[in-house]
């Protein structure tokens, strides 16, 4: 039988860390560069350069990923990636050291450190591009658990502090993740049912607890609007992060596509950590069962249900079922799963020695073979992800730092990676075409999902700062031939005046004819 000496919070502490950097290490090799980190690092390399988000280069994501990322470039160099996923990293085991404290003040400290663990280990149990890269729900993840555990301390303890901080969390989150303002309404609802079910509230306890974080949250959100205001991009910021992000979110899909991205992706992802999901949905069971017989000190399960089932529905946003979208669903579980684990462990005092190998048996080889075979995948399987690297090359060799540069296709990496600042303000072509990722691009029609007025925003940059390169990745970029750069009016005027002058790696690569050493025949 395990004693609680194994798992001292200082024992535990050490295990998170090693996991952390065993299971991420492929991330600080020089050849890893992973899927939406061209997004932030693009845009974060345009703020280096003075230029403001939502202005100068938009994109539909809140505006703290892209901050977190300018941070790291500022103080690290530009395009640091190393950097980058260094603090992903350090993000992660953060994250498991709330959800560790987090399941200690519902369920106990053995409890919370299996939670922790099974948290580390299961996070990196699917494909590299998902949970490997630096991605948005990475970040999300500290102030998102950060706020329920500020919650349920200052519930417990009746700290108008906690709960304020709490609510203040919350609204980072929101700016990291827009669909984590859903979490407001699970603390609204777990009120509830505390003040009208479980009657354990009184309503000027509830009005008290709940003024409190939504304070928080609402004076945070405040803070963050009136730095935008000042800014200047507060309304760009919003048309940008949440009505242009809902035409994202809302664009076309088939039921034949929908269909198989749930097996190929969130069926894949729900198997791949089996061990954690039949867990943590075991005792998400149990929780409500004890939830509905108002017993004792059920409030803690209670939230961390529906802290799932809020995150569990945002997967449906857009219904695409991005591997890593499913990041946001494991605090809750590994919380509900740590605590299943730890009475399955207590339990096992009663059985025989024997039935005790085989359990154990069975329960290493569900956590280690996924968990290795992954980072096996990272290491090994996955191709070259900087094998592009020789266009940014050419463009640095070819132009003066202070050139603009315009990339057509989806390739926002280019710009970070060449240290050119982009001509344009948008670092991808999907808002000119409406191609956005993960649809059934061939059969949809993706014009009707175009940005209003994007073209002409497109023509204006061109006017203002026209670029010394074009560089048409779309031969190149996924599902992006029947895009064309002469395909569109506008880009084709534009194009009149640059010539062909390399083509690296099937992009085509185009110099202004009023530049120095442009020997290539003229685009006709």
């Amino acid at each position: 039988m395990e004693t609680m000496y194994w798992l001292s919070p200082r024992r535990t502490t050490f295990i998170l860390i090693a996991l952390v950097f065993v299971l991420r290490s492929p991330t600080l090799f020089d050849s890893m560069f992973l899927v939406d980190e061209g997004y932030s690092g693009a845009i974060a390399s345009e703020m280096l350069f003075g230029g403001v988000i939502y202005e100068n280069a938009v994109d539909t994501r809140a505006p703290f990923i892209y901050y977190v990322y300018y941070l790291v470039f500022l103080i690290a160099g530009p395009n640091n990636l190393f950097a980058v996923h260094l603090i992903a990293s350090l993000f992660v085991l953060i994250t498991a050291l709330i959800v560790r404290e987090l399941g200690s003040e519902i369920y106990g400290e053995r409890s919370g450190a299996w939670a922790g663990i099974g948290y580390v280990i299961f996070s990196h149990t699917f494909i590299s591009r998902d949970t490997l890269a630096a991605n948005v729900e990475i970040f999300t993840l500290v102030p998102l658990t950060l706020g329920f555990l500020f919650y349920m301390k200052g519930e417990r303890k009746d700290r108008v502090s906690l709960l304020l901080l709490g609510g203040a969390c919350c609204a980072v989150s929101m700016f990291f993740r827009q669909p984590s303002v859903v979490n407001m309404a699970v603390i609204a609802v777990y009120l509830g049912f505390r003040f009208q079910y479980l009657a354990d509230l009184s309503f000027r306890r509830m009005l008290r607890i709940g003024s409190a974080v939504f304070a928080g949250f609402g004076i945070s959100v405040a803070l963050i609007a009136w730095f935008h205001y000042s800014l200047g991009n507060l309304d760009s910021m919003v048309e940008w992060s949440w009505y242009i992000a809902m035409r994202y979110v809302n664009s076309e899909t088939t039921l034949p596509y929908v269909l198989r991205r749930i097996f190929v992706v969130h069926v894949t992802f729900i198997l791949a950590g089996g061990l954690l999901w039949y867990m943590g949905i075991g005792h998400l069971i149990t929780a409500v069962r004890e939830g509905v017989q108002k017993l004792p000190d059920s409030g803690g399960g209670i939230l961390m249900v529906l802290w799932f089932t809020a995150a569990y529905m945002t997967l449906f946003t857009g219904w695409r079922f991005p591997g890593h979208y499913h990041l946001t669903l494991l605090p809750p579980l590994s919380v509900l799963a740590g605590a299943a684990f730890a009475l399955m462990r207590n339990n096992q005092i009663t059985l025989p020695i024997s039935r005790i190998k085989r359990q154990n048996r069975y329960l290493l080889g569900a956590t280690a073979v996924p968990a290795l075979a992954f980072l096996i995948i990272a290491y090994f399987v996955r191709s070259d992800t900087v094998a592009f690297r020789p266009i940014p090359e050419y463009i640095i060799e070819n132009t003066k730092p202070e050139d603009r540069i315009f990339v057509w296709g989806s390739a926002p990496h280019i710009y970070s990676f060449s240290h050119r600042r982009n001509a344009t303000r948008f670092v991808s072509g999907s808002h000119l075409v409406g191609m956005y990722a993960s649809r059934p691009h061939r059969e949809i029609d993706s014009s009707k999902w175009i940005v209003p007025g994007s073209w002409e925003m497109l023509d204006q940059d061109f006017e203002e700062h026209p670029p010394e390169l074009i560089i048409d990745m779309s031969p190149i970029s996924s599902n992006w031939d029947r895009h064309p750069m002469t395909r569109y009016p506008v880009l084709k005027d534009h194009l009149m005046a640059y010539s062909l002058e390399e083509s690296i790696l099937g992009a085509q690569i185009y110099r202004r004819n009023n530049s120095r050493g442009s020997n290539a025949e003229v685009m006709r």
